[in-house]
Formats: structure tokens, C-alpha cells, sequence
């Protein structure tokens, strides 16, 4: 048996186990509540939000790291590390997370308006449940074959 993701009947991080035969989790609460909260999540007045909003955490980031630049801070500790290191990838992450937003909320539209359904979903559309379930078996299936593999040898 193998122990994969968390089990939805229990408040404590516990796993739930995964028959061999079928590969499926036995906890069918977890799929049900994605289902339910995947339209929300995944809603296009969500996705075209994004990035504006992330844009503008991202031009105070940038204000935030100008400060800490221009009066040189250091942190509080023993080695009194210039904050503008951990503040320097901090900003360039939310700036490559824009970069994506934009090229991804683009790429999209231009899919939309051309009426190229099939690679609008494949650029931001989410999978079916059976195109998880069967990912889910193939990623169980090799788990197990590099199980034995490990068993074999000595």
C-alpha cells in the first residue's frame, strides 16, 4: 500500500492509503469539494484580475525594496543582513509571476478570438477528473515500479 495526499475524514496531517488495484484515493469528500470550489478558482473574472491585482502588490514590493535600498536597513540579527536581498527575490518573483499573468491572460485571448478552443483550454483550462485519475495511476504505477526496482536490489 502506498500513503498519498492527505485524507479529508480527519483534522490531523494523516494520509490516506491507495488500493494497488484501482489507484484511486478512497476519500471521495477532497474530490467533491474541488469540484465545488474549482469554478471559483478557476473563473475567467478571476484569471483577468490577477494580474492587476498582483501588479499592484508588485509596484508596492518595488516601493518597499526603493526604501529599504535608499536607507540601507539591515535586519535585527547577529549577522545584520541587508534587507534588500530577501526584498530584492521577493520582488523579482512577483515580478515574474506578473510576466507569466500577462503572457498566459494574452495568449489566452488571442486563442479566444481565434476560436482555437481546444488550445484555449490547454494553456489555462483545468484537467477533467478523468485526465487526474488516470495521471493519478500512471504516477501510482511508476511509484510501485521503482519499489520493486529498490527491493531487487541488494
Amino acid at each position: 500500500m502506498v500513503l498519498i495526499g492527505p485524507s479529508a475524514g480527519t483534522t490531523t496531517s494523516s494520509y490516506s492509503p491507495v488500493s494497488r488495484a484501482s489507484g484511486v484515493t478512497s476519500s471521495k469528500v477532497t474530490g467533491a469539494l474541488l469540484v465545488r470550489m474549482a469554478p471559483t478558482i478557476t473563473s475567467p473574472p478571476t484569471r483577468i484580475a490577477s494580474p492587476f491585482f498582483f501588479s499592484l502588490v508588485t509596484y508596492y514590493a518595488w516601493g518597499v525594496f526603493k526604501q529599504s535600498w535608499t536607507s540601507d536597513s539591515h535586519s535585527l540579527s547577529e549577522i545584520q543582513m541587508p534587507l534588500i536581498i530577501p526584498q530584492g527575490l521577493w520582488v523579482a518573483g512577483l515580478g515574474f509571476f506578473v510576466m507569466v499573468c500577462v503572457l498566459l491572460l494574452t495568449r489566452g485571448l488571442t486563442a479566444f478570438l481565434a476560436g482555437d478552443l481546444d488550445r484555449l483550454f490547454a494553456l489555462i483550462g483545468s484537467k477533467s477528473a478523468v485526465a487526474e485519475a488516470q495521471e493519478e495511476v500512471i504516477n501510482v504505477e511508476k511509484a510501485f515500479a521503482q519499489q520493486r526496482e529498490q527491493e531487487r536490489k541488494p
